[in-house]
């Protein structure tokens, strides 16, 4: 993990730590009203951001540590429309500002937990597996669709078109489908980088060999040329350079 990576985590913690000590304030010291139930609701929602800011800072790849700053930006301009929404009390009385900022919000909203998905499941999928790609490719374009028909309805007039909405929901269906199979795929298989050293015949029956003559266990001779082998390079590293 990069060290922008690490303070931006470390930020998010905070954050959310903080909001929570407020929101248990609210919900404990005096009579739950009309404030303690905006602290809760902006407590929730600086969660959710948390949340979502944990998706984004999980790829590694560079193509989705880029996806994930354009994330991160989504995350925090929904969280400033939810609180606007939350605290600011002249917006209610307003039908069209209030439209048009609960529209803006929806749309951010979707945009950015699309892309919190996104990243998630990127951090998750072995690409060296042709199955799980091709899932991972598949859900991912599901993903993509399913944000642009959300987003279609939230910014047009109430229909109910019957072929619309039966398409919303297949794709809805091979979203989560898509989502949960990658999920414990990761889950029951382990870390797709956690990939385990093998040793070829040939180099086996040396090790043999040189345990044999040597007296010690075979163990013994794969660990001593390990050790030698890091501070070696180790050594190597802290070497000068050689003059030219």
């Amino acid at each position: 993990m990069s060290t922008l990576q690490k303070l931006s985590l470390r930020l998010t913690i905070t954050a959310f730590a903080l909001a929570a000590i407020i929101g248990i304030g609210a919900l404990l010291l005096g009579d739950f009203g009309d404030l303690q139930a905006r602290i809760l609701l902006t407590t929730v929602s600086i969660g959710l951001a948390s949340l979502a800011m944990m998706c984004y800072l999980a790829p590694k790849q560079k193509l989705f540590i880029q996806l994930g700053i354009i994330g991160a930006i989504a995350a925090i301009v929904t969280l400033a429309a939810a609180l606007f929404l939350i605290w600011a009390d002249y917006v209610w009385n307003d039908f069209i500002a209030y439209d048009l900022i609960f529209k803006y919000f929806a749309v951010m909203l979707t945009v950015s937990a699309t892309i919190a998905q996104i990243c998630l499941l990127a951090a998750m999928v072995p690409a060296a597996k042709a199955f799980t790609s091709l899932l991972f490719r598949t859900t991912i374009l599901a993903t993509i669709i399913l944000a642009a028909m959300i987003i279609t309805i939230i910014l047009s007039e109430p229909f109910e078109t019957e072929w619309f909405l039966r398409t919303l929901g297949v794709v809805a269906i091979i979203d989560a489908f898509g989502t949960v199979t990658l999920i414990a795929i990761r889950l029951f298989t382990g870390s797709p980088t956690s990939e385990k050293a093998t040793i070829n015949a040939y180099t086996q029956r040396l090790i043999t060999e040189a345990a044999a003559d040597r007296g010690v266990s075979p163990q013994h001779i794969l660990d001593e040329a390990i050790n030698t082998y890091v501070t070696n390079a180790t050594e190597a590293s802290k070497a000068p350079p050689r003059p030219e």
